[in-house]
Parts: structure tokens; sequence; C-alpha cells
């Protein structure tokens, strides 16, 4: 048999050797238990993920790149939340750091839902993809015989590229949002259904800012900067 880490880590947890039915007892439940705990304090193995880790790790950004976050184990069994590009924070966020940061921002806009108000209205300004797109598509429907797919193809493209050029008046929205966040009362620990349902993002800034972006495009600073939970919306304009 061949010695390395693995095959000793093998050994250190299998439970069989507390002895059972079949096998006979080679070492004590208290020194199996007591060895597991310390090879699993220094390998820094994974700890179990809450549910409200999970979910970050689907909308947690880079304030920087735009670069999803990543959780990686360090330091024994800590875990650290850290860009996916390798840009640098001046704040180490561990589980703990990032729930309360976004437990802050949530109890902020329950006490004052007027956080949640932006100055974006629609608009519309077309670039010159979808100039380019519309040309293209007159270009083809002035033609004697009109391939249905080659036309439908570019409806649908020119129709999307016009979608992403629009801005959005969000009052509605932030009315609805405003009304149903106020509903909910101040809370000690951090709701991960309130998050699913009104939370888009999270982004994390290298001076170690970290902003909760909810679902109506209105930024909160939780942690870093100006952490007094005013509103930050797209536009920059603070309220």
């Amino acid at each position: 048999m061949r010695w390395n880490k693995n095959s000793v880590k093998r050994i250190l947890e299998n439970v069989k050797y507390t002895g059972d039915a079949i096998y006979p007892m080679i070492v004590s439940t208290d020194v199996f238990q007591t060895a597991n705990g310390k090879r699993i304090e220094k390998a820094g193995e994974k700890t179990e993920l809450t549910s409200a880790a999970v979910y970050f790790k689907e909308i947690c950004v880079c304030g920087q790149c735009g670069t999803r976050y990543k959780r990686i184990n360090t330091w024994g069994s800590r875990e650290k939340w850290m860009c996916a590009s390798g840009c640098k924070t001046s704040r180490y966020i561990d589980d703990r750091g990032l729930e309360q940061a976004v437990l802050h921002a949530i109890n902020a806009v329950i006490t004052k839902p007027e956080h949640l108000k932006t100055t974006t209205y629609s608009t519309y300004k077309p670039t010159k993809d979808v100039l380019r797109e519309e040309n293209e598509l007159l270009r083809l429907l002035e033609q004697p015989r009109i391939s249905f797919a080659a036309a439908s193809n570019s409806i649908l493209h020119c129709a999307t590229l016009r979608f992403d050029c629009c801005e959005y008046d969000r009052r509605e929205m932030t009315a609805a949002l405003q009304e149903a966040v106020v509903a909910f009362p101040i809370k000690d620990e951090l709701n991960v259904d309130f998050v699913k349902r009104f939370i888009r993002q999270i982004k994390i800034y290298p001076n170690g800012k970290l902003t909760v972006v909810f679902f109506n495009g209105a930024e909160i600073t939780a942690i870093g900067g100006t952490d007094d939970g005013s509103c930050i919306t797209e536009t920059g304009h603070k309220d």
C-alpha cells in the first residue's frame, strides 16, 4: 500500500475502526471523533453551506469587473468570498459577514422604504447596431422573393437590439416593492426567501464596499463607503 494524505484520510474517517457487529474495535469512539475533528480543522475541509451561501453564489459579482464571486476555503476551515478573476478587496468577507451585510440592507429598506426610490425613466436611444439591423431588414423586405426564415430571424434580432437600448420607468415596480417590503418585520437573521424575492444582485468592490441591488435597480450600501443605508440608483444619484 502506498502511503499518502488521501490513504491516511480514508483510514482516519473510516468509522469501522470503532467496531461493529462484524469488525472488532481498534480505537474508541472518543479517540476517533477527536482525531477527525483535528483532521477537519487542519485540512480546511469545506464547511456545510447555508441556504443563503448557496444562493449568494448565484448573485454575488465583482463591482469592478462584473465577474461572479466565488467561495473558497482558506486558513483552516474558514471560508472566504473573492472575485473569480482575481480582483483584490480590502475587506475579508466570509459567510457571516456577507449575510450580516445583506441583512443590514434589508432592514434599511424595511425601516425606510423610500430608499428604494429610483430616478430612471423610459428612454429609447438606438445604437449603431440597431440602425444597421433596421436597414438590413428594410433591404430584405424590398426583395421580390422574401425568405420567411431570413425575414423572421432579422425581425427578432432587430427587436432584441431595440429592447436592449431601452431604459424603463420603474416607478410602478418601485411602488409595488415598497409596499411589499414594509409588510416584513425588522429581522435578526437573514431570510433567504426575502433575498430571492426582492434582491437581484450583490456587488462587492475592491475598496470593501458592498451594495445590494434590488429588482427595481435601487442599490443600498451595506458595508464600506457611506454605511448609512442610503439609496444609490443606477444613475449614481443619491436620494
